[in-house]
């Protein structure tokens, strides 16, 4: 089961900024089981995204989303199960009354776009807070198709119970069948403590060629990008995405 929590915040007791996410990643770590937290920090891939983003001129919101039953039990009831979570490093509770759960999985997503309404050859992603990828040993912060599907897909199969979706020559079949129609990408910064890592922001328009089931997975994929993020650090608030 895939579970996406959204609590919101408000900014009279927090000073907020998509930065802040990894100082609500450290505050999940408090709250779990330090079992659950030593686990976590051995896994390449983890079970969750979390990140804070503004929604609108005057709305920010935390979003926790969990991958699997696993990390929904620790973290997503961990968190509903208390009416505040103290924020260590802002010295601040957080009021946990105003939230909003929901919950799909990964044989919904191959539902709803192979066996629903039929999927558009253009889809628009917009990359909201900022997205990188290491490659060779070195950031990667323009956007690139097949750096993009690879870290979807890599996320997908590790997760997913039911498929597995990577073979020897899928990768290369997408670059083929994808490509960029639109952009509209600037660059910005992710600050993590002292440390800043470069990444995009913006929207990004995919023109899909190639057969129906192609076009199918592609927006299956994004949509479950939605929940897991797009490239490194997606626990700390990098990488997420929406599909327009």
């Amino acid at each position: 089961m895939i579970t996406n929590l959204e609590i919101a915040l408000d900014e009279k007791n927090l000073e907020l900024n998509t930065n802040m996410s990894s100082v609500m990643h450290g505050a999940i770590m408090e709250l779990v089981s330090s079992e659950f937290a030593e686990e976590m920090h051995k896994q390449a891939i983890r079970p969750y995204s979390q990140s804070v983003y503004k929604i609108d001129d005057n709305k920010w919101i935390w979003s926790i989303n969990t991958l699997n039953d696993y990390a929904a039990k620790n973290i997503i009831n961990a968190i509903t199960n208390n009416n505040s979570i103290y924020i260590k490093n802002r010295e601040s509770e957080l009021n946990i009354s105003n939230y909003s759960v929901y919950k799909t999985s990964f044989d919904d997503l191959f539902t709803d776009n192979y066996l629903g309404e039929k999927r558009s050859r253009y889809l628009t992603m917009e990359f909201i807070t900022p997205t990188a990828f290491k490659s060779n040993e070195k950031y990667v912060f323009m956007p690139d198709i097949a750096l993009i599907m690879k870290s979807i897909i890599s996320k997908y199969d590790t997760l997913s119970t039911t498929t597995d979706i990577m073979d020897d020559n899928l990768l290369d079949k997408i670059v083929e069948d994808v490509s960029i129609a639109e952009y509209r990408i600037r660059s910005r910064y992710f600050y993590l403590e002292k440390t800043r890592i470069p990444g995009f922001v913006g929207r990004l328009k995919l023109k899909i060629n190639g057969s129906q089931n192609m076009v199918n997975m592609i927006h299956m994929l994004v949509d479950f990008a939605q929940y897991s993020g797009i490239g490194i650090k997606t626990a700390l608030g990098m990488g997420v995405v929406k599909k327009l």
